[in-house]
C-alpha cells in the first residue's frame, strides 16, 4: 500500500515559508530601526520588545488552544510592524527630553506619561478594525477568529510592553552622551535622510501650491481603487500549484460498466505515459464508491512529481 496523494506536504512547507517570513520580518524590523535611529542602545530597546510580544501572544494562544498555523503565523508576522511602532514613538518621546538636558529617569517618566494615552489610543483603534472579523460567520469566520484574536493580543502585550518595559530600558541605557555618539555609518546615514528631507519638502511645497490639482489627483486614485476592486477577480482562497490534477470523463449513458473501465483503463495509461506524472488513481461511478481502475507506472518508466 503507498499513499497516492499527500496533501500535508504542501501545508508543512507553506508553514515553514511562513514561519521564515516572520524570522525576516523580525529581523528586517531591526534593521531599518537602527537605519532610522543610528543607535545602538536605542535599537536594542525596541528590538526586545519585539520577541517579548510575540513570546506573550505565544502564551494567549497556548491558553485559548489555538495551533500554529498560516493564519496565526501570518498574524504575528503582521503584528511584527505593530509591535515596534508603539516602543518607537516611546523612545522618540523621552529621547527629545534626554537631548534636551534632562536626566535619563526623569525623561523616561515625563515622556512616558504624555505619550501613554496616545499609546492607548492607538492601541485600542488597531484592535477595533480586528472586531468584526470576530462576528464573521460560516467557515471564513472560523478560519479568521485565530487570525483577529492573535493579531489584537499581540499588539495589546506590545503596548503593555511599551509603556512599561521600553521606558525602563530608556532610563538604564540612553543617556546625553550615547544619543550623541556617531560613527561613520550615523553620519552617512544622517547626510542622506537630510537630502531626503529637503526634497520631500519641496516636494510637500508644490502639493500644497496646487490644492486643486492634487484634490483631482486623490479622487482619480479613489475612482481608479474602485475600478480595479470590481473588475480583479475575487474568490475563497488564491489559486496554487498542489501537485494535483483533477479531471472528469463523460461517456453516453448506454456505455456499460465494463466497456466505460477499459476505456478508463486506456486514458489512464496514455496518462501515466507523461513523464511528469508519477502517479495516477481512477474510479468509475459519480460517488467514487466502486473503484474501477488504479495504475501506477512501471518499474522502468521514468518519473517525475506531477
Amino acid at each position: 500500500m503507498q499513499v497516492l496523494s499527500d496533501r500535508t506536504t504542501n501545508i508543512r512547507a507553506s508553514v515553514r515559508d511562513t514561519q521564515f517570513e516572520l524570522m525576516l520580518a523580525i529581523a528586517l524590523v531591526v534593521m531599518i530601526i537602527y537605519l532610522f535611529l543610528r543607535n545602538v542602545p536605542a535599537t536594542i530597546i525596541p528590538g526586545v520588545a519585539v520577541p517579548l510580544s510575540l513570546v506573550g501572544t505565544f502564551a494567549v494562544m497556548v491558553f485559548l488552544d489555538f495551533s500554529i498555523n498560516n493564519l496565526t503565523l501570518m498574524a504575528l508576522t503582521i503584528a511584527t510592524g505593530f509591535v515596534v511602532d508603539d516602543a518607537i514613538v516611546v523612545i522618540e518621546n523621552i529621547s527629545r527630553y534626554i537631548e534636551k538636558g534632562e536626566k535619563p529617569l526623569a525623561a523616561a517618566l515625563k515622556g512616558a506619561g504624555e505619550i501613554g494615552f496616545t499609546i492607548i489610543s492607538l492601541t485600542f483603534s488597531l484592535i477595533a478594525v480586528l472586531i468584526p472579523l470576530l462576528f464573521m460567520g460560516d467557515i471564513v469566520g472560523r478560519l479568521f477568529r485565530e487570525f483577529a484574536v492573535t493579531l489584537a493580543v499581540a499588539i495589546l502585550i506590545s503596548a503593555v510592553v511599551s509603556l512599561t518595559l521600553t521606558p525602563m530600558m530608556c532610563a538604564r541605557m540612553l543617556s546625553h552622551e550615547s544619543l550623541r555618539k556617531q560613527n561613520r555609518f550615523s553620519r552617512a546615514s544622517e547626510r542622506f535622510f537630510e537630502r531626503v528631507i529637503a526634497v520631500y519638502g519641496r516636494w510637500l511645497s508644490r502639493v500644497l501650491n496646487h490644492p486643486w490639482l492634487t484634490l483631482g489627483v486623490a479622487l482619480s486614485t479613489l475612482a481608479l481603487s474602485i475600478i480595479l476592486w470590481v473588475f480583479i477577480p475575487k474568490g475563497f482562497f488564491p489559486i496554487q500549484d498542489n501537485g494535483i490534477i483533477q479531471g472528469t470523463l463523460q461517456a453516453p449513458q448506454s456505455v456499460s460498466f465494463a466497456s466505460m473501465a477499459e476505456r478508463q483503463r486506456q486514458v489512464a495509461s496514455i496518462i501515466l505515459k507523461d513523464p511528469a506524472v508519477e502517479s495516477l488513481t481512477s474510479f468509475v461511478g459519480v460517488d467514487g464508491t466502486k473503484p474501477g481502475a488504479e495504475q501506477r507506472p512501471s518499474a522502468d518508466q521514468p518519473q517525475a512529481a506531477g
